[in-house]
């Protein structure tokens, strides 16, 4: 599964357009994307992708309960890729699974560190950051 934050929309300014980007990976991983109520809106032109407009701290949630099956019924998640959260709010997303479900592998994709996530980028320069983006996408996509 792939989380969207709201702070998606700002990283624009930094000409990546998560919306693109999220949805490439998704599409090479057959993944879910799960979207803040406010980005949405960009992934409902995107076509044969599984997107869920739902409250972050609501799949958090979700995401600590054993018997949860997951949007798809097929059962829990395994790993979670994040991006475009608010550093404050997804760094307490990421803490509360890290300590309460260990057992999940969460990704961090944003340009800046998360020390909670299982594995998270460092803190990069917007053009560092754009070009790992692109050399991901590019191996995500050969496969």
């Amino acid at each position: 599964m792939i989380i969207v934050g709201g702070g998606a929309e700002d990283m624009k300014s930094d000409g990546v357009n998560v919306h693109n980007v999220v949805s490439r990976i998704a599409k090479s991983m057959n993944g879910t994307i799960v979207s803040s109520p406010g980005v949405f809106k960009g992934f409902t032109t995107k076509k044969d992708l599984n997107v869920i407009n739902f409250g972050l701290e609501g799949v958090t949630q979700r995401l600590l309960d054993e018997n949860w099956t997951g949007f798809d019924g097929k059962g829990t998640y395994d790993m979670i890729i994040f991006i475009g959260g608010l550093y404050y709010f997804q760094s307490m997303m990421l803490s509360t699974l890290k300590h309460f479900n260990p057992k999940l592998k969460t990704i961090s994709i944003d340009r800046y560190y998360h020390p909670n996530a299982t594995f998270s980028l460092e803190n990069l320069s917007v053009e560092k950051w754009k070009d790992g983006l692109e050399g991901m996408l590019k191996v995500l996509e050969a496969k």
